[in-house]
């Protein structure tokens, strides 16, 4: 989920104009929340050196709240 709201921030920042994929995107991120609000911990999000990984645990809720947060305030809000 931490790839897909890094994209939809992106997309949305840059002011891509087709809007239909960042709906979609939007939805990944909505179908993939759980019951209590949150997204479950994938992928890991670092990694160094070739053998070391670095598990960020905030950002599965950050990045994603924050692509949802910013859609609302650009598309919905209006």
């Amino acid at each position: 989920m931490v790839n897909t709201a890094w994209a939809l921030l992106t997309l949305m920042t840059a002011g891509f104009g087709d809007k239909k994929v960042i709906e979609a995107g939007i939805n990944v991120l909505l179908n993939r929340q759980t019951d209590i609000g949150d997204w479950s911990q994938e992928n890991i999000s670092g990694v160094f050196n070739y053998n070391c990984m670095i598990t960020y645990a905030n950002y599965r809720n950050i990045f994603p709240i924050w692509a949802l947060s910013r859609y609302y305030r650009q598309y919905v809000q209006e």
